[in-house]
């Protein structure tokens, strides 16, 4: 819950734009562009204009020297006419007319293309005048027909040179306010769209600014319930933590009570039992059978609450934290063996028949602490031996489970059974069975608790199949020890998990899909089976749900954070039991 409220946390300060600002900025791109091709169009334009004006300007030069020429050999024809100059000065303005026609200018075109047809066909008849008269100054005779031939011939040459500068002053002048025009249009439209983006800009601004500041008022909120939570959770931290401290100090009291009590209690009992098999000793020899019967009841009873003060004593060790080794190899045949030899006596009282063969060639070796696998399988074979009835008989049977990497131990006897509703709190303290409890069957209630404990700092598990008047079997199961692979699997177990965890809780929303499909991939290779499928199945919701709320893709990684998490602390749990908790020796 924490880590979701967080992850809130973080989603609401960043800066995030709605469906109408996503709108708005898309218009303003838009607008740029347009700013941007106007801009492009009006620069053009520009260029366009620059052309124009310069070639008109050598075009005009072209036309005003045509001017002149036209207007020189007009001159020159004038004299030739009037006998003033020969014909070859009239040829040579001519030809120097003709050339300047011929010129070329920046568009492509000569002068003389562009000139109005009339006044080119007034050349031509000028000329052919010219052509019809011999060369040399013209006698004064033909002066007079001559002048009657060539004053239409100049007043049209005159009058058309006019036209054609203006004509062309007219044309230039359309460019250049065509081009004008132009450019107008151009600077109007860049700057229209130059108003309309910086209105939408304005607009744009103003509308993030206030979504803005409304985001870092709400994350300002946020963050403060963040740390008044926090302090909240901190002060509650340091009650828990002074309870626990307490607690710790009632435990260690309590456990110090125990253990005092329980080594005052063993020395007189001891002393008691002693005494009381010399007593019964010298009375047999007596024959004091009212006596004896008499002390075989405080012995009786004395062996019970030595058998109290021991169990008593083993727990107070398994409750005190004392760290023990747990990575011995032991053969549990061994153990078991060394069980029958203690209990051999208690067996033939009794008259049973022990049936113990081991496997021969299984491997039946495990980790663990001898002492404490060596007072399981005696509270199991004494409890076995206790309630079997006379000439009765036990079986002790080994076998393996789980592919041969886990041992198991039965303890079977045909006693008086176990009552079904009193299965579930068999290993429970001081719990005893109701037709034990009839049966006056002596016992503390204690053995099968000490059982239970120490299978489970074995990393192994106890059960019982029982059915009352017919007996009951308890089975023992214990890891071997890994193979290599196995133990680098186990050895990197955690170092995994809590890489998993780091990376979810770290990753970005966008990149939350390939840090699940890492995970999903890695978690079942290291027994992670359960959280690997979990994330399996987010990994195919994120490529089935293409449409999908922010909080919902968070809710789903923090649902995954949380299994893992606990699956870390159900991991560090066993991985510190076997060795806290745990006492040197229960015997």
């Amino acid at each position: 819950m924490e880590s979701l409220e967080s992850s809130l946390l973080i989603e609401e300060t960043k800066l995030r734009l709605n469906k109408p600002q996503w709108a708005l900025l898309g218009l303003i791109i838009i607008f740029s562009g347009l700013l941007g091709f106007a801009t492009i169009d009006s620069s053009n334009i520009s260029v366009n204009q620059a052309k124009v004006l310069s070639q008109g300007e050598t075009r005009s030069a072209s036309v005003i020297f045509s001017q002149r020429e036209t207007l020189v050999y007009a001159t020159r024809l004038a004299q030739w006419v009037g006998g003033q100059i020969p014909r070859r000065d009239v040829q040579i303005a001519r030809a120097l007319l003709a050339q300047r026609l011929a010129v070329v200018d920046q568009s492509g075109t000569s002068v003389g293309a562009s000139a109005d047809p009339a006044f080119l066909a007034s050349i031509k008849t000028g000329d052919a005048l010219i052509e019809s008269y011999g060369p040399g100054v013209l006698p004064i005779k033909v002066q007079e027909s001559a002048k009657a031939a060539v004053a239409p011939v100049i007043n049209q040459v005159l009058e058309t040179a006019r036209t054609f500068v203006s004509t062309y002053q007219q044309a230039l002048d359309g460019e250049v306010v065509k081009t004008a025009n132009d450019r107008k249009r151009a600077d109007r439209t860049s700057l229209t769209y130059l108003f309309i983006l910086l209105a939408l800009l304005a607009i744009f601004a103003g509308w993030v600014g206030y979504t803005t500041r409304g985001q870092y008022l709400r994350s300002r909120r946020a963050i403060r319930r963040e740390i008044e939570t926090l302090e909240t959770l901190h002060e509650e931290l340091a009650i828990a933590q002074e309870k626990v401290s307490e607690l710790r100090s009632l435990n260690d009291a309590k456990n110090e009570f125990i253990s005092t009590v329980n080594h005052e209690l063993r020395t007189p009992l001891t002393s008691i039992i002693g005494y009381s098999d010399l007593l019964k000793t010298e009375l047999t020899a007596r024959n004091e059978e009212a006596l004896e019967d008499m002390l075989g009841y405080v012995q009786r009873n004395a062996n019970l609450l030595l058998e109290l003060v021991e169990s008593m004593l083993a727990l107070s060790k398994l409750d005190s934290g004392i760290v023990v080794s747990y990575e011995s190899e032991i053969d549990i045949r061994k153990v078991i063996d060394g069980a029958l030899f203690m209990l051999e006596l208690e067996a033939e009282k009794k008259e049973l028949e022990i049936h113990f063969v081991p496997v021969i060639g299984d491997n039946f070796t495990v980790l663990g602490n001898e002492g404490q696998l060596s007072q399981v399988f005696i509270n199991l074979i004494s409890n076995a031996i206790k309630f079997s009835p006379i000439k009765g008989v036990v079986e002790i049977e080994c076998s393996t489970s789980d592919g041969g990497r886990v041992a198991c131990i039965s303890v079977r006897d045909h006693g008086i059974g176990i009552p079904k509703e009193d299965l579930s709190k068999l290993f429970h303290r001081f719990f005893r069975a109701r037709n034990v409890i009839h049966s006056q069957i002596p016992g503390t209630g204690l053995g099968l608790e000490i059982v239970s404990r120490i299978v489970t700092l074995h990393k192994g598990k106890v059960t019982v199949d029982s059915t009352e008047g017919l007996g009951a079997t308890f089975t023992v199961c214990l890891p071997k020890p890994l193979d290599p692979v196995e133990k680098l699997v186990i050895a990197n177990r955690h170092g995994v998990l809590v890489r998993a965890i780091g990376l979810l809780e770290s990753a970005q929303s966008e990149d939350l899909e390939t840090v699940i499909h890492t995970v999903a991939g890695t978690l079942p290779f290291y027994t992670f089976e359960q959280e690997g499928a979990m994330a399996a199945t987010i990994e195919n919701w994120f490529r089935t749900t293409h449409d999908y709320e922010i909080k919902e893709l968070i809710t789903k990684r923090d649902e995954l954070l949380i299994a893992l998490k606990k699956s870390l602390v159900e991991l560090e749990s066993q991985e510190v039991s076997p060795n806290k908790g745990a006492p040197e020796n229960v015997n």
